[in-house]
């Protein structure tokens, strides 16, 4: 890939990333006024799309896309600070809270499974599972264990603890740049 498809490849990545960083600081801010505070979480999946369906396949109008990501978290952010926000909330029976949190939690325990190489793709099932001989299965592993063992000791910030640990252990493994 040449120098210049690939800026313009990586070029609504870095838009959507600075979109995300905005939005939760203007969020932030905002949280203090609103009538009820709604998770923005959701509309990172629209970013994700957008960096990877217009970024990496460039031949579309990304900027349109990312412009309409831009205006969703707008309309977002205006519905947050009125009592429409709450009505909203209210209007969704808790078992669909509950469900919905449960859902979006196993897809992205399964991205975060997929990443490490612990599960696979499978024609037949889907899913299988992964290659644990791998390095990089094998410190997900031990990074879980980490994480858990801190956990269960009560240490305050045992994720992010595990995490820093598992990275720094990936870059010195080599797994990881």
């Amino acid at each position: 890939m040449t120098d210049q498809r690939q800026d313009k490849a990586q070029t609504p990545a870095v838009t959507s990333g600075l979109h995300a960083t905005l939005d939760r600081t203007f969020g932030l801010a905002a949280a203090g006024t609103s009538v009820a505070t709604i998770a923005l979480a959701p509309g990172m999946g629209l970013n994700a799309y957008f960096a990877l369906h217009h970024g990496a396949r460039a031949r579309r109008h990304w900027q349109l896309a990312l412009a309409l990501v831009f205006l969703s978290g707008a309309l977002f952010q205006l519905i947050s600070l009125t009592p429409l926000s709450e009505w909203l909330i209210n209007a969704i029976p808790m078992n669909l809270n509950l469900g919905i949190a449960a859902g979006i939690g196993l897809f992205l325990a399964l991205i975060g499974l997929q990443n490490a190489g612990l599960v696979a793709a499978d024609a037949t099932t889907l899913v299988k599972l992964g290659d644990l001989t791998q390095a990089k299965a094998l410190l997900a592993v031990v990074g879980f264990l980490l994480i858990a063992g801190l956990a269960a000791r009560k240490v305050p910030g045992a994720i992010i603890f595990g995490v820093i640990a598992v990275m720094l252990a990936a870059v010195w493994l080599g797994i990881e740049p």
